[in-house]
């Protein structure tokens, strides 16, 4: 009867629009499952989701409310996406793959709709017929329309980034998530367009095809990071030694990096981190040296018993309480 007596309704148009009724299911949602909602039009529309890509995201955002009992943010996480499933907002398909999570286009408009104070999703070219509040904070962009990279469209490029930096301040951004691949020419505009952005806690780059300096050059004060996604098909490129300084990073997604797999020597400084998405027969995981100091972690897929001298005997496993997948390989070499 709330929901009939709605004035939403006083908003339908002749032409029965239907984002009004959309409107209403999300006012009738709890508070922290519109938020998971909300941020999740980050991803462009047609995206087909793995529930971790977008726990993930929601670990990052620090969007993830714990109940009281004893549940991860994993659990947290898939406990909201399940109920966003069941009031209509997600559809699960079944694919080869395994299974995905899409976003109706309308619903995934009606997302980017009700957060539209903080969150921004658009495509280059075309910032121009884009309105932009300035209290943005949580910025997504698609390269997929720039065609072939060359002269004409990088100058294009660069004046359409600095008619967005006039339009909300890039220093501020939390969130930075970008869709497509990201050439030399592309990442070398886009690194002066986003100068130093310290206050990061989400950054989203699943397509590099250039070395990582040229973008995380600007990133080495990223102290507040929570969550970093790198991807690449160059199998010459190399990780930033950086990364081991985000010490209070929960999330390494590096499922989609098929570069070089040189970890910094130093990874067990990330304390906080809980998950380290690899793809599914690397050893990323094997060269983690003195990883008991990484308590919350929840997977280690390989780990190599006195694989070198230090820091990989089988004391560093006693630590690791929150594992939830272990494989432990080289037993013939427990002294």
């Amino acid at each position: 009867r709330r929901v009939l007596k709605s004035r939403g309704w006083e908003k339908q148009t002749d032409d029965n629009e239907i984002m009004p009724a959309l409107k209403l299911s999300y006012d009738y949602l709890p508070f922290h499952l519109q938020q998971c909602f909300a941020y999740s039009g980050l991803f462009p529309e047609d995206y087909n989701f793995r529930s971790d890509e977008l726990i993930s995201l929601w670990i990052g955002l620090d969007i993830l409310i714990p109940n009281g009992q004893d549940q991860t943010f994993e659990d947290i996480g898939l406990s909201n996406l399940n109920e966003l499933v069941t009031h209509g907002f997600f559809r699960e398909e079944k694919t080869m793959y395994g299974l995905r999570y899409v976003m109706h286009d309308l619903l995934h408009d009606l997302a980017l709709k009700v957060a539209s104070h903080d969150c921004l999703s658009l495509s280059l070219p075309g910032v121009g017929s884009v309105e932009i509040q300035p209290t943005t904070r949580h910025l997504s962009i698609s390269t997929y329309g720039l065609g072939i990279y060359d002269a004409v469209s990088g100058k294009k490029l660069k004046s359409e980034l600095e008619e967005l930096k006039t339009r909300f301040k890039v220093e501020d951004l939390q969130t930075l998530m970008l869709f497509g691949e990201m050439d030399e020419g592309f990442v070398k505009i886009f690194g002066d367009f986003l100068g130093e952005p310290n206050t990061l806690r989400v950054l989203h780059l699943p397509k590099m095809l250039c070395p990582m300096e040229f973008m995380l050059h600007n990133f080495s004060g990223l102290l507040h990071l929570r969550y970093l996604c790198l991807g690449t098909d160059e199998s010459q490129m190399h990780l930033p030694l950086s990364i081991s300084k985000f010490y209070h990073l929960r999330i390494l997604y590096l499922d989609l990096w098929d570069g070089s797999c040189d970890l910094p020597k130093d990874m067990s400084n990330l304390a906080k981190l809980c998950h380290f998405y690899v793809p599914s027969d690397d050893q990323l995981h094997s060269d983690i040296s003195n990883v008991g100091k990484l308590k919350l972690l929840e997977e280690l897929k390989v780990f190599q018993v006195n694989k070198r001298s230090e820091g990989f005997e089988t004391k560093q496993l006693e630590h690791l309480t929150k594992l939830r997948e272990l494989g432990i390989y080289n037993l013939e070499k427990i002294d």
